[in-house]
């Protein structure tokens, strides 16, 4: 699905409905009054499904109020309901990126062209509000991967692309060489608070809204969703957006999202209970360390060679790596020892995990079923000896882990075929 900047001239005169974003599918049945010249206009199928509704209501009208209620309701509800985009993610989403290609476009509509290619491939596609949505492209590639595709299609209107999770963001291109890793700090940031709060920003919803939704609706609903207290949402001009629909997104993410067309940014308080809308930094950087072997610590001259605009420095059996989320994900690459192609394989396996067990046992279990070594630090190896529970279905690795380790305030990182394990 496409987001894009509809004008507020658009339908001059017409007050937008404050719909809310919402998780589910809004139950709302429109009824639609036909006047007799309207009749002599409409087409045979509406005329005729205007006399079903008549001859309908006729026969309800004979029935007790409460079932008329209940028909009524139920047939809204059919009317209401709309399919759900089974949108690629994780590690389907990386194979999908990097797969065979081509794209033939003269004098395509950038969002409607932009929607049906997404839509066709499973690939959630958003379009910065900046960006002129009416705007035609001519573009023409084959034999290129589908990633390749979208950035021909950027680049075509003066754009880049970046990816937020399992979006593919398209933005101008000042805004989009910084958007991934912006994104990245903020998960970073929340990954510093209250592991009850981290539970809540973390979670994935899917998010989806109506036509004419406007972004402080939505961002009034991501802090419900994650009962957060907002601050400053007067700095959010009032806007108009298009039906959308994402894959399952994390608030913090969802929040990256909604603003970046803005310029804006976010920051938590200390307790994680209150986010405050602020200027987007003008430059940022992503800084992590990475345990490393003592083979891996003599090819530091590889990985600076692989990723030129990176800082990187030894400490011991640890590198320190500051640059962009490109450069991250390039340097996790080569440590890993695996191709781009291969580098996300095992992330499209699913999990279902219900027990409550010692952390450090059930970790054990799960590391082996991963094909994982374990390595863990004495904090924490302490935390992993409280009972946890955990009870998720259909996980990706990632959330896997993530459940098992978020209520135990440690971080883990995988990295030489190793899961490292650390008291934050």
């Amino acid at each position: 699905m496409v987001n894009h900047f509809l004008d507020g001239r658009c339908g001059s005169g017409v007050t937008p409905h404050p719909a809310r974003a919402s998780t589910a599918t809004s139950m709302v049945c429109h009824v639609k009054a036909i006047l007799s010249k309207e009749i002599i206009f409409g087409n045979k199928s509406e005329f005729s499904f205007t006399k079903i509704v008549q001859n309908g209501l006729r026969r309800l009208a004979t029935l007790a109020p409460g079932v008329i209620w209940l028909i009524l309701l139920t047939f809204c509800s059919s009317l209401a309901a709309e399919p759900v985009m089974d949108w690629r993610t994780d590690g389907a989403l990386q194979r999908q990126l990097l797969a065979g290609a081509g794209i033939t476009w003269v004098e395509n509509p950038l969002r409607q062209g932009l929607e049906h290619l997404g839509k066709r491939k499973k690939v959630c596609i958003f379009l910065d509000r900046r960006i002129d949505p009416g705007q035609t492209a001519t573009v023409a590639a084959k034999n290129v991967t589908l990633d390749e595709v979208f950035h021909h299609i950027a680049e075509h209107v003066g754009a880049s692309t970046c990816q937020i999770d399992s979006v593919i963001y398209i933005a101008p291109q000042a805004a989009s060489r910084k958007l991934s890793t912006l994104a990245a700090v903020k998960r970073q940031q929340v990954r510093r608070l209250d592991s009850l709060v981290k539970r809540r920003l973390f979670h994935r919803t899917r998010w989806h809204w109506p036509q004419l939704t406007t972004p402080r609706d939505l961002l009034e609903q991501a802090a419900k969703v994650a009962d957060l207290s907002l601050d400053r949402l007067e700095v959010i001009p009032h806007d108009l957006w298009p039906a959308t629909e994402l894959p399952p997104t994390n608030v913090v993410d969802f929040l990256t999202i909604v603003t970046a067309g803005f310029d804006l940014s976010f920051e938590f308080d200390e307790g994680g209970s209150v986010v405050r809308l602020v200027p987007a930094p003008a430059e940022v950087q992503l800084t992590e360390e990475y345990p490393v072997s003592k083979a891996m610590v003599s090819q530091v001259a590889k990985l600076r060679q692989s990723a030129p605009a990176a800082t990187i420095d030894v400490q011991s059996n640890r590198i320190m790596v500051v640059g962009s989320w490109e450069d991250h994900q390039q340097i996790r690459r080569l440590l890993s020892g695996r191709t781009r192609r291969d580098a996300t394989a095992h992330l499209e396996k699913r999990y279902d995990l219900h027990v409550e067990a010692s952390g450090e046992r059930l970790l054990t279990t799960v590391a082996a079923q991963l094909g994982l070594k374990l390595h863990l630090d004495d904090l924490a190896r302490e935390r992993l000896q409280s009972r946890i529970r955990v009870d998720v279905t259909q996980a990706t690795t990632d959330q896997l882990l993530d459940a098992i380790l978020l209520p135990l305030q440690v971080e883990f990182n995988v990295l030489d075929e190793t899961l490292h394990v650390e008291g934050e």
